[in-house]
């Protein structure tokens, strides 16, 4: 029997198909009544189940210069902005706090790479950010 599954994985949505193998399904079960018929040293391995491949490394999150001529700070992470610390026209140093967000219920201060002046806040204190959104334009 194969099910369709629709599952989102770092903001991108994907279609897996699922198969249920019912001599995997057996087997285990046997396995799991009778544990006591293998080796202790002899490791399990299900040949019938294709190997899957390591997942690939989050993606790095990089302040690039923006359209405008300024530099964008990114979310590195999904979460929801708690406080705004900087205002448009304002001058801030590298290593300056910008802005706290919450991310897997704990508050993360998200401090600015380099110096100039804020020419753009694009988030306001409650919104939802995603991992890679621009958040702030620094000139």
């Amino acid at each position: 029997m194969v099910k369709k599954y629709r599952v989102k994985v770092n903001g991108k949505e994907y279609m897996v198909e699922v198969e249920e193998l019912k001599e995997i399904s057996q087997t285990l079960k046997a396995e799991a009544v009778a544990p006591q018929t293998k080796k202790a040293e002899e490791p399990v391995v299900n040949r019938s189940v294709p190997a899957q491949s390591a997942p690939s490394p989050a993606p790095k999150i990089e302040q690039k210069p923006s359209t405008t001529g300024g530099k964008v700070i990114k979310s590195p992470m999904a979460g929801v902005v708690v406080k705004v610390l900087v205002s448009e026209g304002q001058k801030i140093n590298a290593g300056d706090p910008v802005l706290v967000f919450e991310a897997m219920k704990m508050e993360n201060e998200l401090r600015s790479e380099f110096s100039g002046r804020v020419s753009k806040v694009l988030v306001k204190e409650g919104d939802a950010i995603e991992t890679g959104q621009d958040l702030i334009v620094i000139e």
